[in-house]
């Protein structure tokens, strides 16, 4: 009977130390800067995130970013994540302290550009199953593009 007791006790703490570490995956996370309406209104330029759908241990993506104007535009290294959690976004951080490296691409007019983003310097800790988006500035304007990251 004592036997039976203590294991359903070292369960219940096991099964609360599980809840627990999942919540605290979202705790530390900031709120989004952006709203949805500052997102996206750079004329002509979309970015793709292909394929749509990548595993959580995934170290990269692979993004499209097109230029369907005629006006060129430029941009840099830098990207900022957010994970959606109950129809709001927040960002995910980075590991550390991170600095970029100042290089402007050049996103010529009617062209596409290809870019492979890593994921190395983000906390991996934060990165679970979800909805992400992927943000980008572009000639001074944000946009966006998202993905799923599956188990």
């Amino acid at each position: 009977m004592i036997l039976q007791k203590k294991n359903a006790f070292i369960l219940t703490v096991l099964l609360l130390l599980a809840f627990l570490s999942a919540c605290q995956k979202t705790v530390d996370l900031e709120p989004s800067a952006y709203q949805d309406s500052d997102l996206n209104q750079l004329d002509g330029v979309t970015m793709l995130v292909t394929p749509t759908e990548y595993p959580v241990t995934t170290e990269s993506i692979a993004l499209t970013i097109k230029n369907e104007s005629n006006e060129e535009h430029s941009y840099g290294v830098e990207f900022k994540l957010e994970k959606e959690i109950a129809g709001e976004w927040y960002e995910v951080p980075f590991e550390g302290e991170v600095s970029w490296i100042m290089i402007a691409y050049i996103l010529e007019a009617n062209s596409e550009n290809n870019e492979t983003i890593s994921f190395d310097l983000l906390d991996k800790n934060t990165l679970n199953e979800g909805n992400y988006r992927l943000i980008k500035q572009i000639s001074g304007q944000a946009v966006s593009a998202t993905l799923t990251l599956t188990e």
